[in-house]
């Protein structure tokens, strides 16, 4: 009776902890609707019809992982749905990128220091294992599978430095915010411009 008691006890107490670290997660469908910026955004990067966006991101549970559909298959050559397809079907992106043949250390991208911000240092940490030890298998999260599409998309498409990146991620801003805040920077630039 008492094991019970204290098994039920750490259980609650895991639930409460999962809520108190969760992050607050925007669906994706009212993220990538037809008209969206952010459709438009990643149907321009990604050179894909905004339908397929749309489409793509009904499906997901997390707005991230619609960047990494979008990247795998453009990386890849492997069709969208296929990868989403996988994606519903609850694998993981490891599971998913060995399928389709995909290196995961081409997620990373190159940052000039040793230490970066605690939402990358688990991921890093397996990319320098592997640059030590090119048969080392690196083995990445779904979350920080997430965080380096997205770093990477982030640090090519708005010329962001990477450690910034890191660094807002770390403290908790997500990248549909960050995304946000930088089309709105650049609507209010482009409008003083034609003034």
């Amino acid at each position: 009776m008492k094991l019970k008691s204290i098994v039920f006890a750490m259980l609650l107490s895991a639930l409460a902890c999962s809520f108190c670290f969760a992050e607050e997660v925007k669906e994706p469908w009212t993220i990538y609707g037809v008209d969206s910026p952010m459709t438009k955004l990643m149907s321009s990067y990604y050179k894909i019809e905004d339908i397929k966006v749309v489409s793509v991101g009904q499906d997901m549970h997390h707005p991230d992982d619609v960047a990494v559909c979008l990247y795998l298959a453009n990386a890849t050559g492997v069709n969208v749905f296929k990868i989403r397809d996988m994606r519903i079907k609850a694998q993981s992106w490891m599971v998913i990128m060995e399928t389709i043949k995909f290196n995961p250390t081409n997620l990373f991208t190159d940052v000039k220091t040793f230490t970066v911000p605690s939402e990358y240092t688990h991921a890093y940490r397996e990319f320098q294992k592997w640059r030590a030890n090119g048969s080392y298998k690196v083995t990445l999260y779904d979350k920080e599978v997430r965080n380096l599409v997205m770093l990477k998309f982030m640090a090519d498409r708005f010329r962001f430095s990477p450690i910034s990146i890191m660094q807002k991620r770390t403290d908790g801003e997500t990248f549909t915010d960050m995304i946000q805040q930088q089309l709105n920077k650049d609507k209010t630039d482009n409008t003083e411009k034609g003034n």
